[in-house]
C-alpha cells in the first residue's frame, strides 16, 4: 500500500514566525534566566529544528534583540531625508526615533518591548550586542548628515543620545507606569537639556 501525498509539509517547519519564537524564548528566559536557556530548549519549545532556529537567529542574543534590526533600518532610511539640512536634536529624535518610540506603544508591541528590555536589563552581556553598534552607527550617520552636533563630534553626540534612549527604555520596561516609551524618552531628554 503506498502513502497518500496530501501536499501537507512533513516534519518541522523550515520557516518560522520570528516574533512567535522570540516570545517563546522570552518566556524561557524569564523562567530560567537568559544564561541557563539553550538554543536546543528554544527550538524544542518552538517546534522547530535547531538548524532552522540557528538560520533565523545565529545566537540567543539575537532572539533577545528581535525586531530591533527593523528600527535600525528605519533610522537609515530617515537619514536620507536629513541630507544638506540643518536639524536640531529635537528634530533628530522626532525624525529618527519618533515612529519607533510610538510603535512601542501599540498594545501588542508595548508588552513585547517591555518583556524584551526587562530581559536585556537582567543580562548585562546583552548590552554588548552588535545591534547597539549598528544603532550607534546609524544615529552617528544621521547626526553627521544633518549637522545637529554643531561643533561636537557626531559620534560622541550619537553615543550620548543612544545611551540616554537605551537607559530610558530599560527604566520604562522595568517600571509598571502608564507613560508611553516616547513620553519617558522625551521627558528624560528634556530634563537633561534643562527644560
Amino acid at each position: 500500500m503506498s502513502a497518500i501525498n496530501t501536499g501537507a509539509p512533513r516534519g518541522r517547519p523550515k520557516h518560522i514566525d520570528r516574533r512567535r519564537v522570540a516570545t517563546l524564548a522570552f518566556a524561557l528566559f524569564e523562567d530560567a534566566g537568559f544564561e541557563q536557556v539553550t538554543m536546543s530548549a528554544i527550538a524544542e519549545a518552538a517546534g522547530v529544528s535547531e538548524r532552522t532556529l540557528f538560520r533565523e537567529f545565529p545566537s540567543k542574543a539575537d532572539l533577545a534583540w528581535e525586531g530591533l534590526g527593523d528600527a535600525v533600518a528605519a533610522i537609515g532610511t530617515a537619514t536620507a531625508a536629513l541630507t544638506d539640512r540643518h536639524t536640531t536634536m529635537d528634530e533628530i529624535v522626532s525624525e529618527l526615533l519618533g515612529d519607533i518610540l510610538r510603535g512601542a506603544n501599540d498594545p501588542g508591541s508595548r508588552a513585547f518591548t517591555r518583556r524584551q528590555f526587562r530581559i536585556i536589563a537582567a543580562s548585562p552581556a546583552l548590552l554588548h550586542h552588535r545591534m547597539l553598534d549598528k544603532t550607534r552607527e546609524a544615529v552617528t550617520s544621521a547626526i553627521a548628515t544633518s549637522g545637529a552636533a554643531g561643533e561636537h563630534p557626531a559620534g560622541l553626540v550619537a553615543d550620548a543620545l543612544v545611551s540616554v534612549v537605551l537607559t530610558a527604555t530599560l527604566w520604562w520596561a522595568s517600571h509598571d507606569i502608564d507613560d508611553s516609551l516616547e513620553e519617558v524618552v522625551r521627558s528624560t531628554l528634556a530634563a537633561l537639556a534643562g527644560r
